[in-house]
């Protein structure tokens, strides 16, 4: 009698212990199952999203639309697309953040200071920008580099610059640091701007002398939307492409950007 005692609660034991393998077995597989239909309506999302940028594309580049607007249905994901131009002003003020190692193309194409400066600001105490000024004179493609500092740095030379530390400028709400750059006389094209040692910059320009900085682009934004199940997945995509009022900007190939090395480090 005791035997069987001992081998029917040996048997609800190892009951016990199957079920909760085997629930944990079934709740993964579902989990995955759930997470693999996930990943595929991401993907889904995703392609349709871009499907929205290429559309925009060809409004803006082909019927010079650059307020173009859509909603429209790809297979089974919902997409939205708009377009905004970056226009230009007195303060231009970068609708994104920069991290080491990226750069930043500004049209400068008919700026015209009564000082010949353009003022640069950033909001990093630590961070240095380096930046590649393009401009056409007799002629000929001509470049300005500098290395701007938001302190100090232990080494300077030509092109190593020291901000000064403001408040509110550049349109820029707050304390920033900012520099005012002195454009050599000619024709100006586009100033390309790297940060460097700082993450997360928020880049802002300032016309100077009564400069007016001209339209930079514009920005499309596209959403794909895919249902699983009571769920919504969505990707997004935004597209930044150098065309506005039926002007093509075309940038300095990158090649021509191999001259910032010879700037030379800067450390604190």
């Amino acid at each position: 009698m005791n035997n069987r005692g001992q081998i029917a609660i040996i048997a609800l034991f190892a009951l016990s212990i199957f079920a909760v393998v085997g629930g944990s077995v079934i709740h993964q597989i579902i989990f995955e199952q759930r997470k693999a239909a996930l990943e595929e309506k991401s993907k889904q999302a995703y392609y349709a999203a871009d499907s929205g940028i290429e559309k925009a594309l060809l409004e803006i580049i082909d019927n010079n639309n650059d307020n173009y607007q859509g909603e429209y249905a790809v297979g089974s994901a919902e997409v939205n697309v708009s377009t905004s131009a970056q226009a230009g002003g007195s303060n231009y003020v970068l609708p994104f953040e920069l991290y080491a190692g990226q750069n930043i193309f500004l049209n400068l194409k008919e700026y015209s200071s009564s000082t010949n400066k353009l003022r640069v600001c950033w909001n990093k105490m630590r961070g240095s920008l380096i930046t590649m000024y393009f401009y056409r004179s007799s002629g000929n493609v001509r470049v300005s580099t500098n290395v701007i500092n938001a302190t100090s740095p232990n080494v300077s030379g030509t092109g190593v610059l020291v901000a000064a530390k403001g408040i509110n400028e550049c349109g820029v709400d707050g304390d920033v640091y900012y520099s005012d750059l002195v454009l050599p006389a000619g024709e100006p094209d586009y100033l390309v701007v790297w940060p460097a040692y700082e993450g997360g910059v928020r880049l802002a320009f300032g016309g100077q002398g009564g400069g007016v900085m001209p339209s930079q682009g514009t920005i499309i934004s596209s959403s794909g939307v895919v249902k699983e199940g009571n769920d919504n997945v969505k990707r997004e995509v935004n597209y930044f492409v150098s065309k506005v009022d039926n002007n093509e900007l075309n940038y300095p190939p990158n090649y021509l950007l191999v001259p910032i090395y010879a700037v030379g480090g800067v450390s604190y």
